[in-house]
């Protein structure tokens, strides 16, 4: 299962997210918790196309997806974890927090240095908060994330399926 998760991982997170997507935006269309004075069509559509814009620009700039990096990071045997002898289950769940503790740290930079602030405003900016806001994201701040996510599974060797199931 594992093989033909990190086979098809593009397709399987795709999967996931449309399927999220679609579960969470129709609960807010037929039984939303206020009226909003926005039109959501027209917010969506905004939003909606700036992520598709935001993964053209990543995929044009990083060909390699971050679950590529943590091959690369295997096959080349980098990665701090690499030198310890683990079990897969420690090496999984240590890879796993510590991904997640580089985007917190990631998250609070964001918002505590002006310059960065400034490009995850953007996140922030929406008029309302629903299922799109959590898509909305200033390409730049996307660029700078990414950049920060591969030297974080570099740095600690995480496997394959680690990124794949934190992503």
């Amino acid at each position: 299962m594992e093989a033909w998760i990190l086979e098809n991982g593009i397709f399987f997170r795709l999967g996931i997210f449309i399927s999220l997507f679609l579960l969470f935006g129709l609960w807010e269309v037929f039984l939303p918790d206020h009226s909003s004075p926005f039109s959501k069509t027209t917010r969506w559509t905004s939003n909606i196309i700036l992520v598709i814009l935001n993964n053209v620009f990543i995929r044009i700039l990083f060909p390699i997806s971050a679950i590529g990096i943590a091959e690369l990071a295997a096959t080349k045997q980098f990665g701090v974890l690499r030198m310890l002898d683990l079990s897969h289950e420690l090496y999984f769940l240590i890879g796993f927090i510590f991904l997640d503790l580089i985007i917190y740290i990631q998250h609070v930079l964001f918002h505590s240095i002006p310059i960065l602030w400034k490009l995850h405003q953007m996140h922030h900016a929406d008029l309302e908060l629903d299922v799109t806001s959590g898509t909305r994201f200033h390409p730049l701040e996307i660029l700078l994330s990414m950049l920060i996510k591969f030297s974080a599974i570099l740095f600690i060797g995480a496997t394959p399926f680690t990124v794949l199931v934190f992503e």
